[in-house]
């Protein structure tokens, strides 16, 4: 009997674990509009490091909209960044500004990413004592304005 609890045991922990939906209610997307998916995209992923989750969107739309995240687990409960391109750009509404605020370990490691990956850094973090945040401040290829903010945990208490 003892073997077969521990054979139990180890197949329950052989099992991929699912993950846990976010406790509601939670964050879930960002809608950024873009007059070019593909050049929004390369920001997205080589300057911030976001994966593509998958296509919102069917053939038949008269949209494309793609789903990004940190992880590229579309089960993750983390908040995803959807792109929308629409087809006609005549009648596309205007693309709407927005401040995305993206948590970072470190604020000039993430100013060193955006500029290596060729995008400019409007504002670089500052050197010296900066209090409990830290931030770096881009624009992404649609002109949004993406803060990359590293938090100092004890200063914030």
């Amino acid at each position: 009997m003892r073997n077969f609890a521990l054979a139990a045991l180890l197949v329950g922990l052989a099992v991929p674990a699912v993950a846990e939906p976010a406790p509601l209610p939670a964050t879930m997307f960002v809608a950024i509009e873009t007059t070019d998916i593909a050049r929004a995209e390369a920001f997205y992923t080589s300057a911030l490091g976001m994966k593509r989750v998958l296509r919102i969107s069917r053939p038949q739309d008269p949209f494309i909209k793609d789903a990004y995240s940190f992880s590229g687990d579309p089960l993750a409960a983390e908040p995803l960044v959807i792109l929308v391109q629409h087809n006609d750009r005549k009648t596309a509404p205007p693309p709407s500004a927005i401040v995305l605020g993206v948590h970072v370990a470190d604020a000039h490691a993430a100013a060193a990413k955006v500029r290596a990956a060729g995008y400019a850094v409007l504002r670089e973090p500052p050197p010296e004592d900066h209090g409990a945040k830290l931030a770096t401040i881009a624009k992404d290829p649609d002109g949004n304005t993406i803060e990359l903010v590293q938090l100092d945990i004890a200063r914030l208490r």
